[in-house]
């Protein structure tokens, strides 16, 4: 395994450093709104009071418009690295046996047919953008039931077509994986 540097990456610099554009240009838009909602110096406090509300507002407005909505939740993300660490190796130790033998075989069918695609369907639930199941967790465990079905027929060529086409529908994200990529890498420094 190769050695990882334990000092910043260039990623989290300009991570950082958008961030921190982003912060400067939402207090900026916030300062104007409220700049625009200052009441007259000769308002009552009553008066002033009542723009307490509309001054909070124009502050969210502003940071609403301003931050990208995330791609995916923190929870949902992290659940899916976890689940790429723990569930690929088992995927890809399966996709090598059936490659290796050249066609499903009763070997494989007793050790590791039910670990793979237990491992593949709990890999596919958890490739979800928030905590709800969604259109591509529901395909990937589609694709997992056909992939069943097909092993179970001893259909060798279908059983392989069916599992790229899993990796295809995995959505963009910490999720994705080619098939020469490192199972065990949880892509967090």
């Amino acid at each position: 395994m190769a050695h990882r540097s334990t000092g910043a990456q260039p990623w989290k610099i300009v991570l950082l450093g958008a961030l921190g554009s982003l912060a400067a240009l939402a207090a900026a838009a916030a300062g104007t709104c409220w700049a625009t909602l200052q009441p007259p110096a000769s308002a009552a406090p009553a008066e002033i009071r009542s723009l307490l509300p509309q001054r909070r507002a124009a502050a969210l407005a502003a940071l609403a418009v301003l931050l990208p909505e995330p791609a995916m939740s923190l929870d949902t993300q992290s659940r899916t690295v976890y689940f790429r660490r723990m569930k690929l190796p088992e995927i890809f130790k399966g996709r090598q046996m059936l490659l290796a033998a050249g066609n499903v075989t009763d070997e494989f069918m007793e050790t590791e047919f039910k670990a793979m695609v237990l491992a593949m369907k709990d890999f596919g639930e958890a490739n979800k953008l928030w905590e709800a199941p969604d259109k591509g967790s529901r395909r990937l465990v589609e694709d997992v039931r056909e992939f069943r079905e097909a092993l179970r027929a001893r259909d060798y060529e279908q059983s392989i077509a069916w599992l790229e086409q899993y990796r295809k529908d995995i959505p963009y994200g910490v999720g994705m994986f080619e098939w020469t990529d490192d199972p065990t890498d949880s892509l967090i420094d």
